[in-house]
Order: C-alpha cells, then structure tokens, then sequence
C-alpha cells in the first residue's frame, strides 16, 4: 500500500514540474478521419504558427504535414468542411521547389497534381519563399502564402 502511494505522489510530482517548467505542448488535435490508408487531423484553433513550425509540431506528435495527392483525398477533405469546425487556412506539406511557381510536397519531393474542385490562388504576386496552406470553405483551394506567416492552422496525416 505504501509503495502505491509513494508511486503515485512520484508521478504527480513529475507532472508538476513538467507542467511548470512548460516542457510539453498540448497537441490539440482533431481526428477528420481516414482515406486511402492516410489519417487527416488539423489543429483547433490558429495558434500562430509559421510552415516550418506547423511541420515541427506535427513531427512532435508523431505525424507529418499533410499532402493532398488524389482527387479522393481532396474529396474526403472538402466533405470534412464545417462552419464551426474545419472551416479556415491550414499548411500543407507543399512549398516552392525554389523556382517561380514550382511547388513540391515537402515530404514526398513530388510536384502537386492538379486535382479538380481544388483552385489554387496567390496572396499577391509573390515568386519565392512561399508554401501551400490548403482552404477548408464549402468551394476548397490552395494558396500560396509566405511560409514565414503565421495566419494558419494546420493539417497533419499519419
């Protein structure tokens, strides 16, 4: 009985400390669901964070920005949509390949396709350092965003 109690005031005293010091974030993530063997999840709430950021913290709970490859995983998103809910800006995995207008997904290096129902738009005419964050609305799209904004959400997958 003795070894319970201690055992237990050990735990909550590491938890403490944890808590205090700040050393974990809470990961507030939402589950969408799954398509073609990927899980989306996206973060409740824009908590400020930049590209590069967004994909640390997916990192951090075990998951990687998404990538939006096939017309059923665009589909699968869009019928997520919801006005309280998946309803705002998130980062993908695309940014620019360092070329005018050329984008790759970070984590798999290949060029986005074209995917019907998915309009792509710009936020002013910029050529460099931009990623793809992808627009959760009832007509979804991408736009290209300067990656060190912090405006958006963010979508992982596992």
């Amino acid at each position: 009985m003795n070894t319970a109690i201690f055992i237990l005031l050990a735990i909550a005293s590491l938890l403490l400390v944890k808590a205090e010091t700040g050393d974990s974030e809470i990961f507030n993530l939402i589950n969408l669901g799954q398509v073609e063997g990927k899980n989306y999840f996206y973060e409740q709430g824009v908590a400020g964070r930049n590209w590069t950021t967004a994909g640390k913290y997916c990192q951090e709970s075990g998951m990687q920005l998404a990538t939006i490859e096939t017309q059923a995983q665009a589909d699968f998103l869009k019928s997520k949509y919801s006005s309280d809910g998946f309803n705002y800006y998130y980062w993908t995995a695309a940014r620019d390949a360092h070329l005018p207008r050329e984008f790759t997904w970070n984590t798999t290096g290949t060029v986005p396709s074209e995917i019907s129902g998915l309009t792509w738009s710009t936020y002013n005419d910029m050529e460099y350092q931009t990623c793809v964050m992808y627009y959760a609305n009832s007509s979804p799209g991408l736009k290209l965003y300067p990656c060190d904004s912090t405006t958006s959400g963010v979508l992982c997958q596992t």
